[in-house]
């Protein structure tokens, strides 16, 4: 069985859609179960999730809820102290958001999954995981694609390339579209006609996301898992695959020939008006210079670590 694991955090409708569309396009759904984490308990994203469990046995899911979430951040801004990973200004500042968050005056605070990622695999039944983000629309076979990974010589880990899925013009209402459908064919054909669109739009085009992994369940578990400490953008799936690729090579799963045609793709479903989230700290931001100056000294202590 593959076992997606996967986390949501307050976006029902392409969760919706990335159930649908995994599910869907599945040659064998049976052999197929997601696992997604809800991080927040957002109460629509409960509902939507209890829903959607009923018409698809094998979709499970759990729940952080906010007060849990809070002292998981707590915790971790300990940790940066005790560890003097930050600066104290640095720290205060992550203090008074964590306040902010708890009272209410903030309406969230992004933090990578990876503590519930982990948490999803260790209740996974599959021989293989798949980690996606939740957020994306599924444009595979994901049942061929599993058979054709497992059928691989050698330790491997299969990446999927990624889409901007933004750029269709005109945008469908995915998200009815996909509710009416109800046969494999007509999936495929949805997913399909997207997909070329995306394509002949001149989409933007990740190879090998670092974030999309296919990898056996002993892999994973030799890598040891999320390193799920750290607040900024990609480190926790970069971290993972560095250390999945002691025991494993990185392929682009559009290249091996047993998954050509099988449409390893997926896309993002994020608006068009899209903003960077509120991070834990507030002077961090995704520009590779800001980035770079925290990540600097995220890979200092952990070299000391080591």
């Amino acid at each position: 069985m593959l076992s997606i694991c996967t986390a949501i955090y307050k976006e029902t409708d392409s969760l919706e859609v990335f159930v649908r569309t995994v599910f869907g396009n599945a040659s064998t759904p049976s052999e197929i179960e997601i696992i997604v984490a809800n991080d927040g308990t957002d109460p629509a994203t409960a509902e939507v999730l209890s829903r959607l469990s009923l018409e698809f046995p094998n979709l499970k899911h759990f729940s952080r809820t906010k007060n849990q979430r809070i002292k998981f951040l707590k915790n971790t801004i300990s940790f940066y102290k005790r560890s003097e990973i930050f600066t104290s200004e640095e720290i205060t500042d992550m203090e008074q958001r964590v306040e902010q968050y708890e009272n209410g005056e903030l309406e969230s605070i992004w933090f990578p999954p990876g503590k519930l990622q982990n948490k999803a695999a260790k209740m996974a039944r599959g021989d293989v995981f798949l980690f996606v983000p939740a957020d994306y629309i599924c444009f595979g076979d994901l049942t061929k694609i599993y058979e054709a990974y497992k059928n691989l010589s050698g330790d491997v880990i299969g990446h999927f390339d990624w889409l901007d899925t933004t750029s269709l013009d005109p945008m469908p209402d995915i998200l009815n579209i996909v509710r009416e459908l109800k046969t494999r064919d007509e999936f495929h054909a949805a997913t399909n006609d997207w997909l070329q669109q995306a394509f002949s739009n001149g989409v933007a085009h990740v190879w090998m996301q670092h974030g999309m992994r296919m990898v056996r369940r002993d892999i994973f578990k030799k890598a040891g898992g999320f390193d799920g400490r750290w607040f900024i953008r990609s480190w926790n799936d970069d971290g993972l695959n560095r250390r999945l690729e002691q025991y494993a090579d990185p392929s682009r799963l559009m290249e091996l020939d047993q998954t050509r045609s099988l449409n390893p793709y997926f896309g993002t479903l994020r608006g068009k008006s899209w903003k960077e989230p509120t991070y834990l700290c507030s002077t961090y931001k995704g520009l590779p210079e800001i980035h770079g100056s925290f990540l600097s000294r995220i890979q200092f202590f952990l070299e000391r670590e080591s």
